[in-house]
């Protein structure tokens, strides 16, 4: 699928029932210089992200709930790419996931964060918060923040990421747990800024 210049979000996917939907793209697609998001994410699915998937619009791949519920399980895989998108590369909004696992995705030369994560602690999904993983990811050249995630009491992995020429490589507040171990931050403005 290859999507071009197009007036609002390249690809939106969403379900209005219980968070059970999945949508898959493990086939090429290459979404770019669209208006709104890239590929948006608005609730009730279990995506897997993982083909050859080339993100480059708004911001990349915007994960909510703007159907009124959360989504379960996003996987991004080793082909994932969010690459020079004017906002971050993936922007993952409060409450709307359970789970992220971010396994060699590649995110580069946007303006905002590679990833940014906002505060999972409530609403729809569980009160102990997201659990995540970045392993093996590449984070290049952001104009914030490598991996960014804020308010969030869940469990959280950051390891054998590479990191380089960010503003933060990795930036936190208020987690419950995280990890960071092997990763190589070379070429940040910054060092890593973990806040309590």
């Amino acid at each position: 699928v290859n999507i071009f210049a197009c007036g609002h979000d390249g690809i939106t996917v969403a379900a209005t029932g219980p968070s059970s939907g999945v949508s898959n793209y493990d086939s090429t697609s290459y979404v770019s210089n669209c208006k709104g998001y890239g590929i948006h994410t608005g609730g009730g699915i279990a995506a897997v992200l993982n083909g050859n998937t080339q993100i480059n619009s708004g911001n990349g791949l915007q994960i909510d709930k703007a159907s009124g519920i959360s989504n379960r399980e996003i996987f991004l895989g080793p082909a994932f790419m969010a690459d020079s998108n004017l906002g971050h590369g993936v922007y993952i909004a409060a409450d709307s996931i359970s789970l992220i696992d971010c396994s060699g995705c590649w995110m580069a030369g946007n303006r905002g964060s590679g990833i940014s994560i906002e505060g999972q602690g409530g609403g729809t999904v569980p009160a102990a918060g997201t659990t995540g993983q970045f392993i093996g990811c590449h984070s290049y050249a952001n104009g914030s923040t490598g991996i960014n995630i804020v308010n969030d009491p869940g469990m959280w992995l950051v390891s054998g990421c590479v990191l380089n020429a960010n503003l933060y490589p990795i930036g936190t507040a208020n987690l419950g747990t995280l990890t960071v171990t092997s990763n190589i931050a070379n070429g940040n403005w910054h060092g890593f800024s973990l806040g309590a």
